[in-house]
Formats: C-alpha cells, sequence, structure tokens
C-alpha cells in the first residue's frame, strides 16, 4: 500500500483528537518527523547496528526527543500514525545505506499499544513492500520493557509474524519494568538491552553489578545478543566486555546524530583497526554441562519407566533450540569455534536428537526391542559429547 494511503488511513479522528486535547497531550506533527541514529559498538570490535531514534520539530524549530509525546501513544490512532512513519522512515534509511554498501542492523522501538494494533503486521508488510531492497535481518523492533504491554499474548503473536519475516526482535530497557523475566520468558528475542540505570552504577554499587551480572549470563545461556545502554567510561566498557557483554551503546563511542553523522562514524570505523575487547571471564561450561546432563537423565529414566516422552522430541528445530542447542550456535560459538573439537560436538549434539527422535517414534508405534537399542546409542554418544565439552581449553572455558 502506497505510505500516502496508510496515513490517511490512520487519521486520528475529531474524537481521538478531542481526547488528547482533553488530557492536554502534546502530539507531534508526523510531518516534522526526523530520525536520529546512535551506533551500538560490538565487542569484537565495530559498529554493527545503529538505534533510531525519533525527534520532532516543534514551533520554535528545536528539536524534541520522546519524552515530549511518549504520552500520546497511549491512543490507538496517534500510536500507529507515528509508527508507520518511523517504520518508513528507518526502513528508508536501512535500504539506502544497504545499496550504498553500507549493511548495517538499523533497530528501532514500537510501541506496545501498536504492536497490539491489528493493522500492525499490514502496515509492516506494506513497508516491505514499498523498499524490496532492504534486508530483513537489518531491521531489529525494541520492545520497550518498561511499557505495558496491553495483551502480551497479541505482542507474541505480532513478535513471531515479524521474526518469520526475518526481522529481528530486541527487549530495551531490560530491568527497569516489573515484568522483566516474564518478557524474556515469554517473548520471542534476538537482544536484550540492559537499562543505563544498572551500568552507570554497577562499578560502585554491589546490588547492580549482580543484576548486571544475573542479565549477562541469562542472555548468553538463551543464546541472545546483550547490548549494554548508557556506556560513558572505558572501565564501564573494559569490565562489561570482561563479563560477556556481546555489544556496548552510550555516549563513550557517540551520540545520537544525523544519518549523514553517523554514516561517517561508521565508514571511519571500518577503515581502521578496531579495538577488540578483553573475553568473556564467566565460566558458563559447567553451568551448560550440568544443565544437560540433568534433561539427558531425565530423558533416559523416564523412557526406561516407560513415561510419557514429550511431542516436542519430534520437532527437528529442536536441536538449535534446547539449553546446549542455543549455548552452541551463539555464546559456544563465540569463544569455541576456532577449536577442533567443537565440530565434533555439533555432530554429536545433533546426532543425539536424532537419535531421541528415532527411539521415540519407535515407542509410539510398539518396536520396544528397537526402541532400547536406539537408547543404548543415545546414552553411549551422550558420554562421547559431554567428554568433548569437557575437553576444552581450560584458558578458553568461558
Amino acid at each position: 500500500m502506497p505510505l500516502l494511503a496508510v496515513l490517511r488511513s490512520v487519521s486520528p479522528s475529531a474524537e481521538a483528537q478531542a481526547d488528547i486535547a482533553c488530557r492536554g497531550l502534546r502530539v507531534p506533527d508526523p510531518d516534522t518527523l526526523t530520525l536520529f541514529y546512535q551506533p551500538i559498538k560490538s565487542t569484537t570490535g565495530g559498529f554493527e547496528c545503529v538505534e533510531a531514534l525519533a525527534r520532532f520539530r516543534d514551533d520554535t524549530g528545536a528539536l524534541a526527543g520522546p519524552a515530549s509525546f511518549a504520552p500520546a501513544l497511549d491512543t490507538d490512532a496517534h500510536a500507529r500514525l507515528l509508527g508507520v512513519r518511523v517504520m518508513e522512515a528507518a526502513f528508508a534509511q536501512a535500504e539506502a545505506w544497504h545499496l550504498d554498501g553500507l549493511d548495517i542492523r538499523v533497530c528501532m522501538n514500537v510501541s506496545p499499544r501498536y504492536l497490539n494494533d491489528d493493522s500492525f503486521i499490514a502496515d509492516l508488510d506494506a513497508a516491505l513492500g514499498r523498499h524490496p531492497d532492504i534486508l530483513p535481518g537489518r531491521i531489529e523492533f525494541e520492545i520497550t520493557e518498561t511499557a505495558p504491554i496491553p495483551s502480551l499474548e497479541r505482542a507474541e503473536e505480532s513478535l513471531q509474524e515479524c521474526i518469520t519475516r526475518g526481522i529481528r526482535v530486541a527487549i530495551d530497557d531490560f530491568g527497569a519494568g516489573s515484568a522483566s523475566l516474564s518478557y524474556l520468558q515469554r517473548l520471542s528475542t534476538h537482544t536484550v538491552k540492559i537499562d543505563q540505570k544498572f551500568v552507570s552504577r554497577m562499578i560502585d554499587f554491589p546490588k547492580d553489578m549482580a543484576i548486571v551480572a544475573g542479565i549477562i549470563t541469562a542472555g548468553r545461556m538463551l543464546g541472545i545478543d546483550i547490548v549494554a545502554e548508557g556506556v560513558e567510561t572505558t572501565d564501564q566498557e573494559s569490565l562489561l566486555s570482561t563479563m560477556g557483554v556481546s555489544h556496548l551503546q552510550g555516549f563513550l563511542y557517540a551520540k545520537p546524530m544525523p544519518s549523514i553523522e553517523v554514516e561517517k562514524r561508521i565508514r571511519d570505523c571500518q577503515r581502521t583497526e578496531s579495538r577488540r575487547m578483553k573475553p568473556a571471564s564467566i565460566n558458563l561450561v559447567d553451568t551448560i554441562v550440568a544443565g544437560h546432563v540433568h534433561r539427558t537423565n531425565l530423558f533416559i529414566k523416564t523412557f526406561n519407566d516407560r513415561g510419557f516422552l514429550p511431542d516436542h522430541l519430534l520437532d527437528v528445530t529442536e536441536v538449535d533450540n534446547c539449553h546446549l542447542g542455543r549455548w552452541l550456535k551463539s555464546d559456544g560459538a563465540r569463544h569455541f569455534s576456532c577449536q577442533p573439537v567443537f565440530d565434533d560436538i555439533q555432530v554429536l549434539h545433533e546426532a543425539l536428537h536424532r537419535l531421541a527422535r528415532e527411539a521415540k517414534l519407535c515407542m509410539v508405534g510398539g518396536r520396544t526391542g528397537k526402541a532400547r537399542a536406539l537408547i543404548r546409542v543415545f546414552e553411549e554418544t551422550n558420554v562421547a559429547l559431554v567428554s568433548r565439552i569437557e575437553s576444552l581449553p581450560a584458558g578458553t572455558r568461558q
């Protein structure tokens, strides 16, 4: 759908305008929208993505940030109107950068109310249609953890639709709201962004340090990226990278800036040698192995006791979604992909899931003898797998 037609279809009604005026809320003129971008640095070196930040010009020509208009997003019509505008501007910029040879990910906030709007996915498809050269994997939608979501179930449906289109999902301001762990458990996400209030105080306050460490560890075990927001000092940078954060964002690297300036900053960084941070020092291997051994022992016991084996064992994608699978394709790969034994670990892990599927099918089909033979091979394969993981070099077992 052409953008003009979309905008006409979402123009707030007179009733909605009156409601906004009655509550004394300020709604920015969508025609004055401009996007600023803040680079996000990878701890392996270089800028991999930017966050798009909405700015509007007021009557004096000065730029106003989201604090001045955020309350207006509590209405369906205005949430969609501004959401469509931001999506269009960000998609257009991402596409332009791609065509110019600069493939960086553009992250943008989506208001919870707009995410729950029945028109959200249709608007998304229309925006993708207007920008066919955009790479979906170069777009990431951020859901702010501090803003209440009208329906978590409806939001998850929308996020799943985004993921099927190749778009990434992030939880922003993580830890600052009241539903952090619930969001992490129930919403599909590729990235978690630690709220800057914890980052700013972590060096001086043990509780903030513990919270940051907990979020990083959870993210690494779930196989998702962790971005630390509000990084302003080299001490914070060094500590966060040592703890295992994958990306850093803050004034230490750059303030939000117009697209032309952020492009220059990123290209300048690409032309110079990127500074790599220290590797993470929090050991996750023992935790991952302990969890894996517990799950496989439970599977074997359930089989021997003729208990119920869950249907998800038959899902071929389970190899990437189990505890060990998530770690192998993310945190494990980052630390150990250069180790020759890592390929063996991946092969044995895939074999383990294949054997579990075959054993389940044999049990369902009444071929008990064949199923028991498969379980014996499963046990032998698992012993070999755990042995390979435990043989990883101690100096890099992070």
